[in-house]
């Protein structure tokens, strides 16, 4: 299990924490979970995709730049982490939200996230594909979906045999309020 937690909200802001269960339910760290990250500002929005070996990888939204970036962590089947292995999947000058994680057959991740560089009413989403130690496979700031005019949010991933589906809301037809779905096709390249 992973959350946000305000235990130490006054020092740190909102922080995450993650909870090993047992067979039974139990739990297996002491203290309310083991902390992710304690760092100053505010780390929301977990998100854990199982890895082969037991454990998993932990995504998440953090402020500590002053923007919101996407950091991972993998977290062993043992527990046992260091924060220094926390990874920067993306860090830019404008906030990158509603994050969506999928892996591959081949133990890569691909993260979606809607970004706000282009401004509120023309939000747009990018795709990353990363290896497990959290090395970025594409251009820095990944892969734009959709050029069109608008506000395009909401992303949320499929894996196929040969790539990944990344699905969103679009209201590209600005001179009306109803949305529609898109949806694009991309390649384990990036194409």
């Amino acid at each position: 299990l992973a959350w946000t937690d305000a235990r130490t909200f006054d020092k740190t802001g909102f922080d995450l924490y993650v909870q090993k269960l047992d067979e039974d339910g139990n739990a297996i760290y002491a203290n309310g979970g083991k902390d992710v990250a304690l760092n100053p500002k505010d780390q929301t929005t977990p998100r854990l995709v199982a890895a082969d070996e037991g454990g998993v990888f932990l995504f998440w939204n953090d402020n500590r730049y002053g923007k919101i970036s996407i950091f991972m962590q993998r977290i062993p089947a043992t527990g046992e982490f260091s924060y220094q292995d926390n990874y920067c999947v993306y860090v830019a000058y404008n906030n990158q939200k509603e994050i969506q994680v999928v892996k591959s057959k081949t133990d890569d991740f691909y993260i979606a996230w809607v970004d706000e560089k282009y401004g509120p009413a023309a939000t747009k989403i990018h795709i990353q594909k990363t290896n497990r130690w959290g090395a970025t496979q594409w251009y820095q700031e990944g892969i734009l979906t959709c050029t069109s005019v608008g506000k395009q949010y909401s992303p949320k991933l499929s894996i196929t045999n040969d790539g990944v589906v990344v699905a969103w809301v679009d209201h590209r037809d600005i001179y009306h309020t109803k949305a529609n779905l898109y949806a694009q096709k991309i390649s384990p390249d990036g194409e």
